[in-house]
């Protein structure tokens, strides 16, 4: 058991020392009758030596508690200083747990607004495909329709070293009696020309078809409207004006 008093909370190593060493010294505060009840000198010495050596282990444990404990405090300090660390630490990651949280949170709104315009797309997709198909069929029909009647568009002049290439006559007699001649591209037409469309246009009729005329302009028109051509064969200004004509 320990002579020396305990530690108080609120006072300091130093001063529990002090204490303990005032204590220490109150307790063999006794008069020292050495010199004078030793019956010789050595005896008186002798106990004087056996007081200091007391003493002197008393302070050796004494410092020897007080390294004790500072190296408890020492190991205390680390801890708490690992601790501290460690607690640094956790705030830091609970700041970056919180940054991934928040970013989490912007990613799942992101991905909620690409799944509706996923579903915006789809039903425009949807939409889309429908139009495709009705435009499929009225295409369709539209072909059908088309392939009935003959196009014709011939370039540069049209005279009597051309007439033949237009095949009107071929055509006709083909049974491909409805007939449409772009002019858009002829430069001159003479007579032979205007004959070879005249005659194109009484067979076609002849067979229950007929023939029309489009891009009529600058002096193939002119010439068209001298000889009342205009007149007698449906004039339209443009190619698919002509092509419609025969379905009204």
């Amino acid at each position: 058991m320990s002579d020396k008093p305990p530690l108080d909370a609120r006072e300091t190593l130093s001063e529990w020392a002090e204490r303990a060493w005032q204590a220490r010294r109150g307790e063999k505060a006794a008069p020292d009758n050495g010199a004078r009840d030793a019956d010789t000198l050595e005896d008186a010495i002798t106990q004087r030596a056996t007081k200091w050596m007391e003493e002197g282990r008393f302070l050796v444990g004494l410092l020897q508690e007080l390294l004790n404990e500072n190296e408890q405090l020492r190991t205390r300090a680390a801890a708490l200083e690992q601790d501290l660390q460690r607690l640094q630490e956790l705030r830091n990651e609970n700041e970056q747990s919180k940054a991934r949280a928040a970013a989490l949170e912007q990613d799942l709104q992101r991905l909620q607004e690409l799944v509706n315009e996923n579903e915006q797309l789809r039903t425009r997709a949807a939409a889309l495909e429908q139009d495709l198909e009705r435009l499929r069929h009225e295409q369709g029909g539209l072909r059908r329709e088309r392939e009935d009647i003959v196009e014709v568009a011939p370039k540069g002049d049209l005279d009597m070293a051309s007439v033949s290439q237009m095949k009107l006559q071929d055509y006709i007699n083909a049974g491909r009696i409805k007939l449409v001649l772009d002019l858009e591209s002829i430069e001159y037409i003479d007579s032979a020309g205007l004959g070879e469309i005249v005659r194109a246009m009484k067979r076609a009729r002849e067979a229950g078809g007929d023939l029309r005329l489009c891009g009529v302009q600058g002096q193939v028109g002119k010439i068209i409207e001298i000889t009342g051509l205009n007149k007698a064969i449906a004039v339209y200004a443009t190619r698919e004006e002509a092509v419609a004509s025969w379905n009204s």
